[in-house]
């Protein structure tokens, strides 16, 4: 209903990241954010439940659908929206105590190498949570005054979905990280020192998710230009 609320008030989703966005639409996308994460919360105490009695994520036949390459693109899009409007509600607060409060920006961008009927086989729900812990991640650790890219490369028996990121300072990666993120509770100093709430249990559960899709989480050094990209 939240969804359906917010499309109807905005059906391109870029009033919403106008300064001007009506108030009720806020209040409305602020709600269906709140909603989102805790969605996420309680499927990450699903997973870890279904997780501590093997360390393979089972999907069962009735939750596999066909699923659309370009509905990642929108998948992607609204976590980044939710996660965005988030990060901006929480500057308001630090702009009251007196902190610099600003949120990254993000920029979605297609390319299609190869015109095909390729389709996806998984549990969209699973897909969706697993895409907006990578987008959240990458918003809670992003510099703010930076953009985020989400880049979707479509291919004629692939899909590659890309999250692109400036990091905080410190919270760059590097072979100890890269080689470690994926591992269950597995946290570097650093993202520990500016989030000593995080469970780092979200890229664990990524992993694992993207193996029955016969996908995988790919996470990359940070390049010369400082760019971390999952």
């Amino acid at each position: 209903r939240l969804d359906h609320t917010v499309r109807q008030m905005d059906p391109t989703g870029q009033l919403l990241l106008a300064d001007n966005a009506p108030p009720e639409l806020r209040r409305a996308a602020t709600i269906r954010g709140l909603a989102r994460k805790t969605r996420g919360v309680a499927w990450s105490i699903n997973m870890m439940s279904t997780l501590a009695h093997s360390d393979r994520v089972e999907i069962p036949d009735k939750s596999l659908k066909l699923i659309p390459p370009r509905r990642l693109i929108k998948m992607a899009r609204e976590a980044a929206r939710d996660a965005q409007l988030m990060a901006r509600v929480s500057t308001v607060f630090k702009e009251r105590m007196g902190l610099k409060g600003t949120a990254p920006g993000f920029d979605v961008e297609v390319e299609e190498r190869m015109v095909s009927n390729f389709r996806i086989i998984g549990d969209p729900n699973l897909i969706e949570q697993s895409l907006g812990c990578v987008i959240d991640n990458a918003f809670k650790y992003t510099d703010p005054d930076s953009t985020i890219k989400i880049h979707l490369l479509l291919e004629l028996n692939s899909v590659t979905l890309s999250i692109i990121n400036k990091p905080l300072m410190g919270l760059e990666i590097d072979a100890d990280t890269r080689e470690n993120c994926r591992k269950r509770d597995w946290r570097s100093d650093a993202a520990k020192a500016l989030d000593a709430d995080g469970t780092g249990l979200g890229l664990y559960l990524v992993d694992r998710i993207m193996t029955p899709h016969k996908g995988a989480l790919q996470v990359y050094e940070t390049d010369a230009e400082g760019w971390n990209k999952f």
